[in-house]
């Protein structure tokens, strides 16, 4: 569900990060340059707001690029992590 999406993959992050990747998902940016930092950033403060918020977010309609974007940048954070495995596999891909 794409209502859920932000929320999931918050949780994952938070998750994940603390727990195979000795970090906090504040600080997941700081693995990345130039403009994919800027993305990751956006990426960690959009999940912020769409699991934090009151359900504003329940009313407006999540564009398709907007979420395939924000897939991409997550696929990137586990590949910045050095867990792009571990992604695929929870994803059901192959590795590239």
């Amino acid at each position: 569900s794409n209502i859920a999406l932000q929320n999931s993959m918050r949780r994952i992050l938070e998750n994940y990060a603390a727990l195979f990747a000795g970090t906090k998902i504040e600080n997941i940016w700081e693995n990345f340059e130039g403009d994919e930092r800027a993305l990751c950033r956006s990426l960690i403060s959009w999940l912020n707001d769409g699991s934090h918020s009151s359900g504003d977010a329940l009313n407006i309609a999540m564009d398709d690029a907007v979420i395939e974007t924000s897939l991409k940048v997550f696929r990137e954070i586990f590949v910045s992590l050095g867990h792009q495995n571990h992604f695929d596999h929870m994803m059901r891909q192959e590795s590239v």
